[in-house]
């Protein structure tokens, strides 16, 4: 996935380099310049770790600010992706609705200093091959997307991949 320039990278700054697509180096929030500066774009690829970054990337997608949204996430043995889309809010696509806890739950939040540290580090340790899993079924989602979605309709998207090493699950909702 990598070449051997980019060790010792980021992996989102090295990502970014190979593939030629920007990046936000830095932890998503609305007071970000970054969100003053930028025209709207496209879609967004959701990496974060945690539920107050990934209620904010619904969020600009229901404002306009992209036209879709693929999310990743991964716990030691769990690997997941879902997409989203603004016309989906509300609806079973929306992963508020199948995830309520991404309304309320603020931990995980790295403007809290102790979020990913100590016991919160010990309680979810992250392993490589999960990690690399969820990314693997966000690019999924997105070929889907751009090279398959107008030969089914909608209702039949794969909106939702999920693995524990022992199953894997793909739904519509």
């Amino acid at each position: 996935m990598f070449h051997v320039e980019h060790l010792g990278w980021n992996k989102a700054e090295a990502l970014a380099d190979i593939h030629k697509i920007w990046y936000l180096p830095e932890y998503l929030r609305r007071e970000s310049g970054f969100l003053q500066n930028q025209d709207r774009c496209e879609g967004i690829f959701c990496c974060a770790d945690n539920h107050p970054a990934r209620k904010l990337v619904l969020e600009l997608v229901d404002e306009g600010f992209a036209s879709w949204a693929i999310i990743g996430g991964n716990e030691y043995t769990d690997s997941e992706a879902y997409m989203y889309k603004a016309d989906w809010k509300g609806c079973p696509f929306d992963p508020r609705i199948f995830y309520a806890e991404i309304l309320e739950d603020e931990s995980g939040d790295p403007l809290n200093p102790f979020a990913c540290q100590g016991v919160a580090q010990i309680a979810h340790p992250q392993l490589a091959l999960a990690n690399y899993l969820a990314a693997g079924f966000m690019v999924h989602l997105y070929w889907f997307m751009t090279h398959h979605s107008h030969e089914v309709t909608i209702d039949n998207w794969p909106k939702l991949h999920h693995s524990n090493f022992a199953i894997f699950n793909s739904r519509s909702l």
